[in-house]
């Protein structure tokens, strides 16, 4: 992430600073057409074998470990698995297991 900061001063006091960063793609841009690069290894850590979101935060690059909560994990696999394109299970009262499901849904380019 990189961050701008802009000073704001009037005869030698600071009286505001303006701080501009770029952020991660939010969960409610993820249905266009572009989403975000960190993602990207998210997804392919996704196989046939059930994973929690913490395995599959593990598995990560530390780079983008130090990046990405759990919590971010999380809300993208429920995102994908409204789409349809991982598969869920609850193995218990706390945890939660995902996997990449065997076949494409129709509406994501699948011709018939």
């Amino acid at each position: 992430m990189k961050r701008k900061y802009e000073y704001k001063t009037v005869n030698g006091i600071l009286k505001g600073i303006t701080i501009t960063s770029t952020e991660h793609v939010k969960s409610d841009s993820w249905d266009k057409e572009w989403l975000d690069a960190i993602y990207i290894e998210l997804l392919l850590n996704i196989d046939e074998q059930w994973k929690t979101a913490r395995q599959l935060l593990k598995y990560m690059r530390p780079e983008l470990r130090v990046t990405m909560t759990t919590a971010q994990i999380r809300q993208f696999l429920t995102y994908l698995k409204r789409k349809g394109l991982v598969e869920y299970q609850k193995i218990n009262r706390t945890h939660s297991q995902y996997r990449r499901t065997q076949k494409i849904p129709k509406h994501m380019g699948r011709n018939g």
